[in-house]
């Protein structure tokens, strides 16, 4: 069995009112990580196993609402080239409506 330290990494919220962030990462259906964050946090090194499958979320909380982001992966074999990472995407900004 290989291991690997993993950067779980996301860009924090651009509102303004997110008091925290609750951090949850699964591997294999298990719990590894479970932590309240700061507002600003935006990374955690976790240790993860060679083709597990990772469930990471991220709940934003501004005291009233709880908003959640989820994205997943499948580790991959670690004895094999490393796949490319840090796919994602970024909201810029909220458009006025048209009506």
């Amino acid at each position: 069995m290989h291991l690997a330290r993993v950067r779980v990494f996301w860009t924090p919220s651009p509102s303004s009112d997110v008091i925290s962030q609750h951090l949850v990462v699964l591997e294999n259906g298990e719990e590894v990580v479970n932590d309240i964050l700061s507002s600003t946090v935006s990374e955690k090194i976790v240790t993860l196993e060679q083709n597990s499958v990772v469930d990471v979320t991220v709940t934003v909380f501004d005291g009233t609402f709880k908003v959640p982001a989820h994205f997943g992966f499948v580790m991959p074999d670690l004895e094999q080239p490393l796949p490319v990472t840090g796919l994602g995407f970024e909201i810029l900004e909220v458009l006025p409506d048209n009506d």
